[in-house]
């Protein structure tokens, strides 16, 4: 038995329900099969490729998002917090497979609802199907933009970029693992700029720099 100002509260701030009074939210619950898990710290929530048939809700705990790129020679992780909506957008569309690892970095709870609920929930809420349509436009306009930013000019913004444009979320810790080859390649630099440049940044306490790892502790604060 769910409590429902409860789970109100939760799901109000997720963006697909943001604008839902608590007699809209009713209407769901009646109408809407949820089901309530949890995953345990260090567990796997989701893995690259696995099939997106549901729609995911982060309702409480921190998780990692990991992206690894196409070569596999390195991954971007960021973390994050409740709540959070996993790659809905992945529900439709030519590829309905996750393309990240979400990993439970703290007791992880969630409620999942398959794509026939939310489809029906599509077609009873005009509410929720805005929301959704708002979602899936605004990050259209944000990929849209990408190819008419002005190019980083120093090294450092360079590396700042090259986290920023393979996160979700412009904010938070997010960590690299990559070798300095390799992210000098990327950005265009030597590696010996390259290194001279983070190893300023981890002593001005802007990052944490390890062997093969660099974590930003907040990606907000680098701009």
């Amino acid at each position: 038995m769910i409590n429902n100002m409860h789970f109100y509260e939760q799901l109000s701030g997720m963006p697909l329900f943001q604008g839902m009074n608590r007699d809209d939210f009713m209407f769901v619950i009646g109408a809407v099969k949820f089901d309530f898990y949890s995953v345990q710290p260090g567990k796997n929530i989701i893995s690259e490729n696995d099939v997106c048939d549901s729609a995911v809700f982060l309702l409480d705990g921190e998780m990692e998002v990991r992206n690894v790129s196409d070569d596999k020679s390195y991954s971007v992780s960021e973390f994050l917090s409740a709540p959070q909506v996993l790659q809905i957008e992945r529900l439709f569309g030519m590829t309905q497979r996750y393309d990240r690892n979400y990993i439970a970095v703290t007791k992880c709870s969630f409620v999942k609802m398959s794509k026939n609920e939310i489809l029906k929930v599509i077609d009873d809420s005009f509410i929720f199907k805005l929301n959704m349509l708002n979602m899936m436009c605004t990050r259209i306009q944000r990929l849209g933009r990408i190819p008419w930013r002005n190019s980083p000019s120093d090294i450092r913004a360079k590396i700042i970029r090259f986290i920023y444009d393979r996160c979700t979320y412009p904010a938070g810790k997010k960590q690299a693992s990559i070798t300095m080859e390799r992210l000098a390649q990327i950005i265009g630099e030597s590696r010996l700029n390259t290194s001279d440049e983070l190893k300023l940044m981890n002593s001005q306490n802007l990052i944490d720099l390890k062997r093969g790892t660099i974590t930003i502790y907040a990606l907000e604060n680098m701009f």
